[in-house]
């Protein structure tokens, strides 16, 4: 009798792929705020940064959680994906933050 495969992804690899495609939203989210919102108060565009820094820090953090899947699923499936959601993240992460630098946010606190 044929048994169905079971095609559900897990965890761990949505969690991959998160972190993959996250620092790209984070990046797209901030700078499509900050362009909206150029006319209105420094809140909403400071704002739209900080929640990118906090996307970008999930996705640093989904790369080093989703290493744990290898075990079941392999090191060819998961570790490409972590590598690169943790570069993309770290990258992210640091452009963010030399944004703010850069706007003086953070130097002002």
């Amino acid at each position: 009798m044929n048994t169905p495969q079971n095609t559900k992804p897990s965890f761990f690899s949505i969690l991959a792929w998160y972190a993959v495609f996250s620092p790209f939203a984070a990046v797209i989210l901030a700078f499509g705020i900050h362009y909206a919102s150029w006319h209105t108060s420094d809140f909403s565009v400071y704002n739209s940064y900080y929640l990118g820094l906090c996307i970008s820090a999930t996705s640093v953090l989904a790369s080093l959680v989703c290493l744990f899947g290898i075990r079941n699923h392999g090191w060819r499936v998961i570790i490409w994906k972590s590598s690169v959601g943790f570069c993309l993240g770290g990258l992210a992460l640091l452009w963010i933050w030399a944004v703010l630098v850069s706007l003086g946010q953070i130097a002002n606190q």
